[in-house]
């Protein structure tokens, strides 16, 4: 399933595309997408309970919308196709529908960001970045598009940021999958609220892994993106009597490093884990089971 990066919502948007893409929040994703696109699969599949792997948002939306649906469901989440009838129907959201839950680098309250995060919030907050690419119809962007937005503010950047940082960007490739503009600003909220989200608390499932790459890019742990902190706090959240926490080191959130989802030991780790619900020692990962730093 496709919460973002999809053609009608993403990527073939007005105006060069095809679709009026709506430009959702995180909100949207965990009131409507994830109880929707579940509904979907536990319909089609004929299965209500699930095995489920989400990476970054698709994790961090999925433990958000769980902790709102899980113990009461939810009535009319989203239309599957109905083929006896031939007309699209309502279908419910059963309660506890993840027995089996895998997260890769998920996004929590981002209170500590790894550098790339630290500037792009504070070309958002000094330059309006969003604004910017709202303005030209660019309201679903790649990361690249983002960084080009930035270099136009280049010299000023350079010259007026206090954080020493800003140059740093010009080097370093971005890429990704296109996404919401507002999706951007909500992370930039939570980054400045030390609170934040608290994702994962209150949410139960019987078995829980959470995998994270490892980098210690100018001396903060995190995969580029994801502060290790948030992931090692996710993981401490949700309530399960079986639990992993795992770690790749030198694994990144995307681009043409060697990123995490994409990696093969990452991969096999994920099905080794689905199949037995439980992983050993290997020296391609490290892990414990109590949600403490590796």
């Amino acid at each position: 399933i496709e919460m973002i990066g999809g053609p009608t919502i993403d990527e073939d948007c007005l105006p060069s595309g095809q679709y009026n893409c709506p430009n959702y929040t995180f909100l949207d994703l965990k009131t409507f997408y994830w109880p929707a696109l579940i509904a979907g699969v536990q319909n089609y599949s004929g299965q209500k309970t699930l095995d489920y792997v989400g990476f970054s948002l698709g994790c961090s939306a999925a433990l958000e919308s769980m902790k709102l649906y899980q113990a009461s469901g939810k009535l009319n989440a989203g239309y599957i196709f109905d083929s006896a009838s031939g007309n699209y129907i309502l279908s419910d959201l059963s309660t506890y529908p993840v027995d089996t839950f895998v997260g890769v680098a998920c996004p929590g309250n981002m209170s500590n960001p790894p550098v790339i995060m630290r500037i792009l919030n504070y070309s958002e907050k000094n330059y309006g970045i969003m604004d910017r690419l709202d303005s030209k119809g660019k309201n679903h962007a790649k990361l690249g598009e983002i960084k080009q937005e930035i270099l136009n503010r280049y010299p000023a950047l350079f010259l007026f940021d206090p954080t020493g940082l800003a140059e740093f960007i010009y080097y370093f490739p971005l890429g990704g999958e296109r996404m919401s503009t507002n999706i951007y600003r909500g992370i930039f909220n939570w980054m400045d609220n030390s609170t934040g989200p608290d994702i994962g608390k209150g949410v139960t499932v019987n078995n829980l892994m959470i995998v994270q790459g490892k980098t210690s890019l100018l001396g903060l742990e995190s995969d580029t993106v994801v502060p290790n902190k948030d992931t090692r706090e996710i993981c401490q959240n949700v309530d399960s009597s079986n639990k992993y926490y795992v770690n790749f080191d030198n694994k990144y959130h995307f681009g043409p490093f060697i990123n995490i989802p994409d990696d093969k030991n990452v991969q096999d780790l994920i099905m080794t884990y689905l199949q037995n619900k439980q992983i050993v020692a290997d020296k391609k990962y490290s892990f414990n089971q109590n949600c403490q730093q590796i």
